[in-house]
């Protein structure tokens, strides 16, 4: 496993670099995904009773701070 960030000075799109790694990826027999790190996810908040983690996420999300779109939360009772 391996995470690594791209960034293009060249204003390259993100399929010109798929399609530059696919030729790399096919000669080591690599599994590979591209995000778009600018893009938002879509994600659901998973927390446990205690509404500190919560109002932590809540908080960064509110200031911008975690690209995310939240879609629901879910907890235990």
């Amino acid at each position: 496993f391996m995470r690594v960030s791209f960034q293009s000075e060249e204003g390259r799109t993100l399929e010109h670099l798929r399609e530059g790694f696919a030729e790399i990826a096919a000669t080591y027999e690599a599994e590979e995904e591209f995000f778009d790190e600018t893009a938002k996810r879509k994600v659901i908040l998973m927390v446990s009773r205690f509404g500190h983690c919560l109002n932590d996420l809540l908080y960064r999300w509110k200031i911008g701070a975690l690209p995310i779109d939240i879609v629901g939360v879910v907890s235990n009772p």
